[in-house]
């Protein structure tokens, strides 16, 4: 059965049920947060052994699970069993364990990403007993969702401007996210001042999210030396090649979704105005010019080219920003065709 993030506290009200989590995804940072939720609401204040195993611990012992289900220490009567990087060669192991009941103990299987032809994932997809916890990556709407949480939680004013900064600015990893989030809680929890946009991208330390607008302005422009100077530069400061080309895809996306607009015979500022997050006054002209230059089939063939860049990086990581600069370059040197003549 899948599970949502926001369901996952209903499964303990039913104590009948065998405590048993698939947590995998490519969010590492959501992954880290899943298990913390699932051992902390399990512990409920009590005391309760926690026992690791690994993979190979699997390879070695196939019933290392089941002997840790049916053992206890003499000091605690709950027991928390983590299995890390869990793999489909050990789902038949898992299937058996839905026939067996047990009590105070829950069993949290980790894995990477899983494909949907994966054993493990179709397993406990297809049961009503186990339950399954994808983290994908944060999206916009997920990002504003934990930025109004952390509001509420924190009770901090923030305005709608620094709202919608954070929704850009905000990484896809949770983990990430959150500890971003807790440094402005410690800058303005005893501050009786309003937070300032200015304050929070001191507090955030904003130079990469406007080294990736350089690098955005420069391809869009067609200003080959610039963006490959910018590119080098935000590399030595540890951004990986992934950040750069969906940062380029968000913003090609952007004008593709005002372009469409625009040819419902929408003004420019009317079109502008469905973009989630809303456009940043002072990046107003140069996305205007890149609106106006760049033709959407060419925006539409450049997207496709960027999605299999990422694919690249991702799949020879080794090769990533070699992979990286090459592409984001060839789509900056089309924009010369429109900039310069």
């Amino acid at each position: 059965m899948i599970l949502k993030e926001s369901t996952i506290k209903d499964i303990f009200a039913n104590k009948n049920r065998n405590l048993i989590f698939l947590v995998y995804g490519p969010n590492e940072g959501l992954v880290r947060n899943i298990i913390q939720t699932l051992s902390t609401t399990f512990k409920n204040n009590d005391s309760v052994d926690e026992v690791l195993i690994s993979a190979k611990n699997l390879d070695e012992e196939p019933n290392k699970i089941m002997e840790e289900i049916q053992t206890f220490s003499m000091f605690n009567t709950k027991k928390i069993i983590l299995v890390d990087t869990i793999k489909d060669k050990h789902s038949s192991i898992i299937d058996g364990l839905q026939n067996h009941e047990f009590e105070n103990t829950i069993l949290i299987l980790k894995s990477d990403n899983l494909t949907k032809s994966s054993k493990l994932r179709k397993l406990f997809d297809a049961s009503k007993s186990i339950f399954s916890i994808p983290c994908y990556e944060d999206d916009a709407r997920s990002i504003m969702n934990l930025v109004q949480s952390f509001i509420q939680s924190s009770n901090l004013t923030l305005d709608r401007e620094i709202k919608n900064y954070l929704v850009q600015f905000l990484s896809n990893d949770r983990s990430l996210n959150q500890n971003e989030l807790e440094k402005i809680y410690l800058y303005q929890k005893n501050r009786e001042e309003s937070l300032t946009l200015e304050e929070v991208k001191l507090i955030l330390n904003d130079s990469t999210s406007t080294s990736l607008n350089k690098v955005n302005e420069s391809i869009m422009y067609g200003k080959t030396k610039n963006a490959s100077k910018v590119i080098h530069k935000i590399f030595s400061e540890g951004t990986n090649s992934i950040a750069i080309i969906r940062s380029l895809i968000n913003y090609m996306l952007r004008i593709q979704q005002t372009k469409i607009e625009i040819k419902k015979q929408k003004s420019f500022d009317e079109a502008v105005k469905i973009l989630k997050p809303p456009l940043f006054w002072k990046d107003k002209d140069n996305f205007r010019n890149h609106c106006n230059a760049w033709p959407l089939n060419e925006i539409e063939k450049c997207l496709t080219i960027l999605l299999n860049a990422e694919y690249k990086c991702k799949s020879e990581s080794s090769l990533s920003p070699v992979i990286c600069e090459k592409y984001v370059l060839n789509i900056a040197n089309q924009g010369k065709k429109y900039f310069q003549a």
